[in-house]
């Protein structure tokens, strides 16, 4: 079973009551019905970041290694889409971005992963996937924009305190060796999955 649930929020106690409730009932789930192999999806930085949201992937993942049921938990860097999901939830003109420092990848690249992984045997914590470059977020949310056509200005901003160093810096990134994407960022935003991504988002 592949785990790739997820809920839209930056609210501690919102994203571990989410994840831990979910989790927990995929987990009875799975053995109830034999399940072999449980695989989830978390995020590269997860344990380095003190994000909210992150706070219940940390959950997510102690539940899935410490389960019965046999897993694999792969932590993946951002996906390309979250620069247009950031912008369509900013109103007006100027869109003020956070300030991050990160390693994005397309989302089918993880998902061939995630298939791979659940046809081999259970390996606990596989190595990290990212993409092929390091980009910032601001950067890609221009570049997204110009695409559109769009003129609004694009204003990054560093988030307080340890978690918004944490986001700028390397906190995001992959530590070692693992997985890479191949498609870049550009190549994918002009292909296919990016035009379908600007007709949900607008």
């Amino acid at each position: 079973m592949i785990d790739v649930s997820n809920v839209s929020t930056i609210n501690r106690k919102k994203s571990e009551n989410f994840f831990g409730t979910a989790t927990t009932n995929l987990l009875a789930a799975g053995r109830r019905v034999g399940v072999r192999h449980h695989v989830a999806l978390s995020v590269v930085g997860a344990d380095r970041v003190n994000w909210g949201y992150y706070a219940g992937k940390r959950r997510q993942e102690k539940l899935v290694l410490d389960g019965a049921v046999p897993a694999t938990v792969l932590r993946s860097t951002q996906f390309y889409e979250l620069a247009a999901q950031m912008l369509a939830t900013i109103p007006g003109p100027i869109a003020v971005v956070p300030q991050m420092l990160m390693q994005p990848i397309a989302a089918h690249e993880v998902a061939n992963c995630l298939v791979d992984l659940a046809l081999a045997d259970p390996t606990g914590r596989a190595p990290d996937i990212a993409g092929p470059q390091q980009l910032r977020m601001s950067d890609m949310a221009r570049r997204l924009l110009r695409t559109r056509g769009s003129h609004r200005l694009v204003l990054p901003v560093r988030l307080p305190g340890a978690t918004g160093r944490a986001m700028a810096g390397h906190g995001l990134l992959p530590t070692g060796p693992g997985p890479r994407g191949t498609q870049t960022f550009d190549q994918w935003l002009a292909s296919p999955a990016a035009q379908n991504d600007a007709r949900r988002t607008r």
